[in-house]
């Protein structure tokens, strides 16, 4: 869901910014559960598409900017990724 969020929030931008989401604990290719659609519908989001992905070093090697939604992940980040 805060994929879907901050791509909403960025939506319109003129900037040349790509937003991507992985999880800790993700099994890849996973839907939303139907309560985080409702949930993202009711704020004007869909993320009826969406498909979950683990985070893996790859990814966070090419990514810029790494947001956590808690302090517990970015120790989780640091223990795949010391850099």
């Amino acid at each position: 869901m805060a994929e879907g969020i901050l791509k909403k929030f960025f939506k319109g931008s003129k900037s040349n910014i790509e937003i991507a989401s992985a999880g800790i604990a993700a099994a890849d290719g996973n839907p939303p559960t139907p309560l985080a659609v409702q949930v993202a519908k009711e704020d004007g989001i869909n993320i009826e598409g969406h498909r979950s992905r683990f985070l893996t070093r790859e990814i966070l090697d090419s990514a810029d900017l790494i947001l956590t939604m808690a302090g517990i992940h970015y120790s989780q980040i640091l223990d795949i990724n010391p850099h």
